[in-house]
């Protein structure tokens, strides 16, 4: 059984990170009153669900902040509604979109995925209200989800780094206009906002300002 680490807590949103199969994806459960968002699902994810505590949820729903396959490994394993960006959506269909082909030599595909569309702005799923930014570059649709305390960036940036560009459909001019626009989102916020990125260790925004690399100078 994969460990759940409690990341935030403030009495409305509870967030736990397991660290998930196939290759070290960041899978989230974001909690609230009645509502669970299950974040970027790797393998195994409904065994981690049905192991945690069980709380009043009258809705469950997966949400993506991109479409290769280590984040939507899990999206078989329990039928839910997929919260996704439309440019995103082509990965819960396609082997090749979603790199399962190739990098993985598998087909990876859902049947008929029932989707929301995360548009710019604000967004609702069940009791919980956030922000929407669709950041391309890792992927055509790389989505940055701000619930104002705690911010998921997948793999678009992490603590010194940012996502590859060198992949199928990825695009590093995007990548560069994405960080710059991601820049200027946190720029605003308290340095002591949470960053939750698809690989490796969470971040703060006063970290992630002053020892990324990729946002100097842009």
């Amino acid at each position: 059984m994969r460990e759940l680490k409690e990341m935030y807590n403030d009495g409305q949103f509870s967030v736990y990170r397991a660290v998930m199969p196939p290759i070290g994806v960041n899978s989230y459960l974001v909690y609230s009153r009645s509502t669970l968002l299950i974040v970027d699902p790797g393998s195994g994810i409904k065994e981690l669900v049905e192991s945690f505590p069980k709380r009043k949820r009258e809705r469950e729903y997966f949400m993506l902040t991109h479409t290769h396959y280590d984040h939507i490994a899990g999206t078989k394993e329990i039928n839910l509604e997929i919260a996704v960006s439309s440019q995103a959506k082509e990965g819960l269909t396609s082997p090749v979109f979603n790199m399962s082909k190739g990098l993985f030599d598998l087909a990876f595909s859902l049947e008929n995925p029932l989707t929301i569309e995360m548009k710019e702005g604000s967004n609702t799923l069940g009791d919980i209200t956030f922000d929407a930014y669709l950041m391309p570059g890792h992927t055509p649709g790389d989505m940055v989800y701000d619930f104002g305390k705690f911010i998921f960036t997948g793999d678009l940036i992490f603590r010194d780094s940012i996502g590859r560009t060198d992949f199928p459909f990825s695009n590093s001019a995007k990548m560069l206009d994405s960080l710059r626009k991601f820049k200027s989102l946190i720029i605003k916020k308290d340095e002591d906002v949470i960053i939750l990125p698809g690989h490796m260790g969470k971040t703060d925004v006063g970290e992630i300002l002053k020892g990324n690399y990729y946002l100097r100078d842009i």
